[in-house]
């Protein structure tokens, strides 16, 4: 694998486990010389924030139902995504589908909880 490919599959892993350790051990081997320093952002509000965004605006890399759990994180804290316009009219549908109670944990500070579960429930299939 080239470095390139061995940088995209690694991102992708960190950024689909939200295991906030692999994703700082990711950080500090790929871009610890570089402008992003997320392994050694402390306030893990803004920790997340970043990797939420990060998620949103990977579609070649992660599922649409990945993208739109971190979008609807976002949005339910007022902070804009970089979902892509035509999978921001999905976002809707999603919640549709969504069972009221895993909105509201996403939505709250247990959404590590919500997350489990849906990581979970991708690999079932």
């Amino acid at each position: 694998m080239t470095d390139n490919s061995n940088f995209r599959t690694e991102r992708t892993a960190a950024l689909r486990s939200l295991d906030a350790n692999l994703i700082r051990e990711y950080s500090q081997k790929w871009l610890g010389d570089g402008k992003s320093k997320l392994h050694v952002v402390r306030d893990m509000n803004k920790f997340w924030t970043i990797v939420h965004k990060a998620r949103t605006g990977l579609p070649n890399d992660l599922t649409l139902e990945e993208r739109l759990f971190s979008h609807h994180w976002l949005v339910v804290r007022e902070i804009e995504s970089y979902l892509e316009d035509s999978d921001i009219k999905l976002y809707s549908a999603w919640c549709r589908l969504q069972v009221p109670e895993m909105l509201d944990l996403i939505a709250g500070d247990d959404w590590m909880t919500a997350a489990s579960m849906t990581i979970a429930m991708g690999d079932q299939t």
